[in-house]
């Protein structure tokens, strides 16, 4: 039975024939004689002072006296409660969380009556999380010296804080495809665009696996989250076979589908069964073309030629459309007349239409699509390239530019990195592998601790290895030993909490603020103090911004003691109001730690968002600035405050 204190309605219903049937019920209670149920929080945030409680139930007929322990890596503390039989005390002990991690919680109630003991036990674990913005900064290098040192020239403040680092040494250029594939891998949101990206790392491990040590997978794991990413694609498929942006969206979004298109059919290339939704997303993009009008806006082209390019990779040329979209290849951008040469490419067209297409010396429009960037721009002229002809000057002019935007570089962006890691698939394949050498070298990697000794060939091309860092004392060393001093390159990326602060707001893009306001007995706002266990907050978001923005994320991390209320389980009666959704907002996220509003168009002026929470726990806790961000423009973003609340808890009926 589950440990609870519950009551089960128990049917049974008997069926004979056509007609004949019956049934009968009973119940059944669940009752421990003596049970400690913690109540926390989801998480906790380095810095905060919470009150852990834990209620104590007594069903052991017998009135006394319970000793309740709380065991934990802060220490254990006791607490003596006379619990009468049949009713519930609570005990509360006082946590201070000093840095981020996990921490494992362990309650245990024992009252002792007459001869015997009752018992209990429960072990929880509870995040911890840090109220400051990661800093995540990464640094490529050349290691052809003797002794090389990767901290000179370092940001100071990755060495203060607290996280990791992770070292990778290579004996190729393309050292820089784990961050690549780490960033799509990691992303934190998830419309069609950015759940199709995400499917990219997994789809170039058989070729580039060499290249990414730190995401070796097992083939069959790299089927089934194949596998499973292609389902949930299809949950944004839409009544007329194209998939919407978002989650539940009812139009399809021409870009999303064509994208989705383009990597479901290298998924399907590996080995993945298509289903009977593949083909009625083939078809939505063959009627897309279809109407193809000859007053169509530069944006809306450029869409039809990623159309044009995924169904040539699913087997399905337009070859018309293809003839048809060269022929006004001038109304394309520079890097739609690319993706037009690899649909052509891939169709086995015309090598002379393909040619034409990739010279540069012919003006082209702008590029205003809100998907776009230089980086993508390269990594896709890469891709056309390697593919057309891979002797050309051409394709080491663009790989030192497309390796030039790196990680640190803030053009990074699912598009552009997923991109990337197609294009350095591609020239990996059909330059640098073929024409591998047996490029053995030895070294180690040296920190505070010691050295670390690498061996790297053309069958394991790159080694890695990750350090803590946790001051103090600082990293003081942390350098590669080469002594052979053989071409090698060097990945350093760090992962780092810097030191509990103030987090000054930033604007480059966005100005954002935050408020919090206490919904009173009688309905009416108040401000968000003497709170307590219970109260409902309105949580309300202002962004301000001068000129329009597409696709904004506004992600806004809760304090440990609140917690989000669902808007779909609120009721008019409840008389819970003060939460809106205004027309911008095209998806929302309510999650445990936070709450995330996307936004597909942003135009100029001051928006609000607001949403209702709950005080969870009592303590004192903080909440991490708000950040408002381009989603595909990374560089164009705004940061508000760390806002700190107190509460106390609520005496237990």
């Amino acid at each position: 039975a589950p440990d609870a204190l519950t009551r089960y309605r128990l049917v049974a219903v008997a069926v004979s024939g056509p007609t004949a049937s019956g049934s009968a019920e009973s119940s059944v209670n669940i009752a421990r004689p003596l049970m400690i149920l913690p109540s926390l929080g989801q998480f906790a945030n380095a810095g905060d002072r919470l009150t852990a409680r834990a209620v104590v139930r007594n069903e052991t007929g017998t009135n006394g006296r319970v000793e309740v322990v709380l065991t934990s890596p802060l220490g254990e503390e006791k607490m003596s409660l006379d619990v009468p039989s049949g009713e519930s005390r609570a005990a509360d002990f006082p946590l201070t969380f000093a840095e981020p991690g996990s921490i494992d919680l362990e309650w245990t109630a024992t009252l002792k009556a007459e001869a015997r003991t009752f018992a209990d036990r429960v072990k929880t674990v509870l995040p911890v999380r840090s109220p400051m913005l990661q800093l995540r900064e990464t640094y490529f290098s050349q290691l052809d010296e003797k002794t090389n040192d990767l901290l000179a020239g370092v940001n100071p403040q990755l060495t203060e804080g607290r996280g990791e680092v992770a070292v990778t040494v290579a004996n190729t250029r393309l050292a820089s495809l784990g961050s690549q594939a780490r960033f799509l891998a990691e992303y934190p949101y998830g419309c069609a665009e950015q759940t199709a990206s995400a499917l990219v790392p997994w789809l170039v491990l058989p070729v580039l696996g060499p290249l990414l040590p730190d995401f070796a997978r097992d083939p069959d794991e790299v089927r089934r989250v194949t596998t499973e990413t292609v389902a949930e694609l299809f949950k944004f498929q839409t009544p007329d076979g194209g998939l919407a942006f978002w989650p539940g969206g009812s139009v399809s979004s021409p870009f999303a589908s064509a994208w989705a298109a383009i990597v479901m059919s290298r998924a399907f290339a590996q080995g993945v069964n298509p289903t009977p939704a593949w083909s009625r997303l083939l078809e939505d993009l063959a009627k897309s073309l279809r109407g193809l009008s000859p007053k169509e806006s530069t944006p809306r082209l450029a869409e039809r030629v990623f159309a044009a390019y995924a169904l040539a990779l699913a087997g399905r040329p337009e070859v018309a459309y293809h003839e048809e979209l060269y022929r006004r290849r001038d109304e394309l951008p520079a890097e739609a007349r690319c993706v037009l040469a690899l649909a052509i490419m891939q169709a086995q067209g015309s090598r002379e239409m393909v040619a034409t297409l990739l010279r540069e010396d012919k003006s082209a429009p702008p590029d205003v699509s809100p998907y776009g960037g230089a980086a993508r721009d390269r990594a896709i002229r890469l891709m056309a390239w390697v593919n057309h002809q891979p002797k050309n000057n051409e394709v080491a002019r663009l790989l030192a530019e497309v390796l030039a935007f790196g990680p640190q570089n803030r053009d990074g962006t699912t598009q552009s990195s997923a991109w990337t890691l197609l294009a350095l698939a591609d020239y990996y394949t059909k330059i640098e592998l073929p024409n591998a050498s047996n490029r053995t070298a030895q070294g180690a990697i040296v920190n505070n601790d010691g050295p670390t000794p690498f061996a790297v060939d053309t069958r394991t091309p790159a080694f890695r290895q990750t350090f803590p860092l946790s001051p103090p004392p600082p990293a003081a060393t942390l350098q590669v030993d080469n002594p052979a001093a053989v071409p090698l390159y060097g990945e350093t990326r760090f992962a780092v909490y810097p030191p509990l602060g103030e987090q000054p707001p930033q604007d480059r893009g966005f100005n954002v603020s935050r408020s919090y306001r206490k919904i009173a007995a009688d309905g009416s706002l108040q401000p968000a103090e003497g709170l307590r266990v219970g109260d409902r907050i309105v949580v309300t978001l202002r962004v301000e911004t001068t000129r329009p923005a597409f696709f904004v994320a506004i992600d806004d991390p809760l304090p440990s003691i609140l917690e989000a209320v669902n808007p779909d389980f609120v009721s008019r009666e409840s008389g819970e109001g003060g939460a809106s959704t205004p027309w911008e907002v095209s998806h929302r996220e309510m999650r445990a730690d936070r709450v995330v509003y996307f936004c597909d168009t942003l135009p100029a002026g001051a928006f609000t968002f607001s949403y209702l929470a709950r005080v969870r726990m009592a303590g004192e806790a903080a909440a991490g600035a708000t950040k408002a961000e381009a989603m595909y423009r990374p560089e164009r973003f705004g940061l508000g405050t760390i806002t700190r609340l107190t509460s106390q808890a609520a005496d237990l009926p």
